[in-house]
Order: structure tokens, then C-alpha cells, then sequence
């Protein structure tokens, strides 16, 4: 699990850019491996297993993904 820096309010200029940079690597590589997972979901079909007919639904009723962020998950995944 990698470690997420807590926010501090007050650190000084320099504590807080790095603060800010290590936080925008980790949520860059964690949108890399969730659209990985998300793209094994799709490739493999495995939201039929999950009780869905479509990629479309599994991601907006099992993940909350809106109608638009949905199919950006699907053409990237593709």
C-alpha cells in the first residue's frame, strides 16, 4: 500500500510542494492500475460473471460511474 501523505495544514512552502507532488505520483498511479483492473474486467468479460450484461452497466451500477465517466473507462480500456 503506498504511503499517502495526511494533510497539514501550515507546513512550509518547500514541506508542501513535495507533499503535493508525492500525492499527484500516487493518484497517478493508482487511475494507471485501476484502469488495468478495470481493462482485464472488460477484455475478459468477467462483468458477465459479476451479473452484468454490459461493461456499460457493471460500471455504473457496481462502480458508480457516471454515464460519460463510464464510457471514458471504456475507450481508454479499449
Amino acid at each position: 500500500m503506498p504511503n499517502i501523505p495526511e494533510y497539514r495544514p501550515d507546513l512550509g512552502a518547500d514541506q508542501v510542494h513535495i507533499v503535493l507532488k508525492t500525492s499527484i505520483e500516487t493518484m497517478d498511479k493508482a487511475q494507471h492500475c485501476a484502469l488495468l483492473w478495470f481493462g482485464e474486467i472488460l477484455r475478459r468479460e468477467l462483468y458477465r460473471h459479476l451479473g452484468f450484461s454490459t461493461m456499460r452497466s457493471y460500471a455504473m451500477e457496481a462502480l458508480g460511474f457516471s454515464p460519460t465517466r463510464a464510457g471514458d473507462f471504456i475507450r481508454l480500456a479499449r
